[in-house]
């Protein structure tokens, strides 16, 4: 009999395994703050520079139930 898998789970149970994690926006707000990871996995600080461009496209971002 399969069992299936629950979302936060793997098949993988002894060492490091990938994983995505997807959030999805309901409504824009009127400003939009977007906290950047800065920290690799080891805690180093990650000193690359961030660039995007002006307009932000984040129509693939929006849940589109709402």
């Amino acid at each position: 009999i399969a069992q299936e898998m629950e979302e936060n789970q793997n098949e993988q149970k002894d060492g490091n395994s990938c994983a995505i994690r997807t959030q999805l926006i309901n409504k824009l707000p009127a400003v939009l703050i977007i906290p950047f990871k800065r920290y690799s996995n080891d805690l180093s600080k990650l000193r690359g520079h961030v660039s995007f461009k002006e307009i932000l496209h984040l129509g693939p971002f929006m849940d589109p139930r709402f």
